[in-house]
């Protein structure tokens, strides 16, 4: 088997690799043949450019969340570029967040007044 040693790699890019290695339970190594390997066999993962691929994609993230197992990677996750050099958030303030963003698009449950909402808010601007 051949050997591969990659000389100036960023420290935020290995920094990254190491939590990923750490999430699964792998060396470093380990985890980088691993990466290396789902992105040379790209027809063995289907990307998400269809949209049903995107909503399986999202509901498997959301469920991995909700579960309390949280994601390493977001960009990776729903088939897009890994986020490189963002922190990652711990499974609980994952679990926190999508709780939050779910709330969003929810119905209030009471009457919302909005003219009094902005009347307070630009009271508070005044």
């Amino acid at each position: 088997m051949a050997s591969l040693t990659i000389d100036h790699l960023e420290d935020a890019v290995l920094e990254r690799l190491e939590v990923m290695a750490r999430d699964h339970n792998r060396s470093l190594a380990e985890e980088a043949k691993s990466l290396l390997l789902e992105s040379l066999s790209a027809s063995s993962v289907p990307k998400a450019g269809s949209k049903a691929e995107l909503d399986r994609r999202v509901a498997r993230v959301i469920a991995e969340i909700e579960s309390g197992g949280g994601v390493s990677d977001l960009g990776v996750e729903l088939g897009q570029p890994a986020l490189v050099g963002h922190p990652v958030r711990s499974p609980e303030e994952q679990k926190r967040v999508l709780a939050a963003i779910s709330a969003l698009g929810k119905k209030p449950a009471e009457p919302f007044d909005q003219k009094a909402f902005t009347d307070e808010l630009w009271s508070f601007v005044e």
